[in-house]
């Protein structure tokens, strides 16, 4: 779990007693895109990683 994907938890607990928030739900659809793109960056760095270490290797 990342930064991005505790801040859509909080904006979907608001949207829980505030439906009507159209704000929101446009901030948490954001939030939910951050995360996945974070979490694609940190999966293709790992990968970059590994390459170089048996690339030096």
């Amino acid at each position: 779990m990342n930064k991005y994907d505790e801040k859509a938890m909080r904006m979907y607990q608001h949207l829980k007693r505030h439906p009507a928030d159209y704000q929101t739900v446009v901030s948490a659809f954001k939030a939910e895109s951050d995360s996945i793109a974070f979490e694609h960056h940190r999966k293709r760095s790992k990968k970059k990683a590994a390459a170089a270490k048996y690339m030096k290797g």
